[in-house]
């Protein structure tokens, strides 16, 4: 029998919704319903499964296991991205700030800048499309070494978000990346809520970053 051992992080999903009433009785029956789906579903999958939804306008939340600390995969760019728009509010750099492709930044698991030669130089803007618009690791890892991982890691503490960390670069070719790239679906929805409120950073940064 073949043994299923992945751990597996559901896509957090972050549902926007306007007007939607509220029961003076407490959770409206159609979130009842969600929360009991996903609980019924997520006890049937076969690895370790976390999810979270969340209504914006109403703050009625539906998950599974939450909290759990996950493999975060290419979720963690979005605190990469932070961290990246923190600096630059800070006026460490600007968004024309050019940065050199090292050999070491080059990971091969998605994305094209890793076939780039060494030395080609991209600006801030260009790296943080690549990374958010096609998940280029690549580029991911040369905003890494741009801002530092302690400096990611300390702002997401900062903004409560316990279980969000990167103890290396993204290293797709090493198993250890499911350890060292971690975080949960609270954490995540924690910080895309504070996105979707333009009280992330800044106004201006939070809309840049959507």
């Amino acid at each position: 029998m073949r043994r299923i051992f992945a751990n597996i992080v559901v896509t957090v999903l972050l549902v926007v919704t306007y007007g939607t009433p509220a029961l003076a009785s407490g959770t409206p029956p159609a979130w009842r319903y969600m929360r009991g789906e996903i609980h019924r579903l997520a006890s049937k999958f076969p690895a370790a499964s976390a999810i979270e939804v969340m209504d914006l306008s109403s703050g009625y939340r539906a998950s599974y296991n939450a909290g759990a600390s996950m493999p975060a995969a290419s979720t963690i760019k979005v605190p990469v991205m932070v961290e990246v728009f923190r600096q630059l509010e800070a006026g460490n750099f600007d968004l024309r700030r050019r940065v050199e492709l090292l050999a070491r930044d080059k990971d091969y698991g998605s994305g094209d800048l890793c076939n780039a030669p060494v030395g080609a130089r991209y600006d801030v803007a260009d790296l943080l499309s690549k990374m958010i618009d096609i998940s280029d690791n690549t580029a991911t890892n040369m905003l890494i070494r741009l801002v530092g991982r302690t400096h990611i890691n300390r702002t997401m503490n900062g903004l409560g978000l316990e279980r969000t960390h990167l103890t290396q670069d993204v290293r797709t070719s090493n198993w250890s990346v499911r350890r060292a790239l971690r975080s949960s679906p609270d954490d995540m929805v924690r910080l895309l809520a504070m996105m979707a409120r333009r009280n992330l950073i800044d106004a201006w940064s939070s809309d840049e970053m959507i």
